[in-house]
């Protein structure tokens, strides 16, 4: 609801809280990473939504792709955006190949 709202920090910050639940989640419930990576990806469109091109260009993915492909695809979808938004075509085209792996 902040994100739609237009609310920066309160969306950053419980997209962050979110982030940690997810992690914190992870480790009590490592069974269930399909089902958590859902959330945990969305922190990514919160960025999108307010356009922080570079704090999306220095987030890292993920080490497990396996647990985390949603959020590794959404991280690579934002990329792509950021780099386009500034002007940095190639980079912007790299990340559409990887999203579409």
């Amino acid at each position: 609801a902040a994100m739609l709202g237009g609310m920066e920090r309160k969306a950053l910050d419980y997209g962050r809280e979110l982030m940690q639940f997810v992690q914190d989640s992870l480790e009590r419930y490592p069974q269930r990473a399909h089902d958590l990576d859902l959330y945990h990806a969305a922190f990514y469109h919160v960025l999108v939504r307010f356009g922080l091109w570079q704090e999306i260009i220095e987030e890292p993915l993920l080490d497990d792709d396996d647990k985390f492909c949603a959020s590794n695809a959404t991280l690579h979808y934002a990329r792509g955006l950021a780099f386009a938004a500034i002007g940095n075509i190639n980079k912007a085209l790299e990340e559409q190949a990887a999203f579409e792996a």
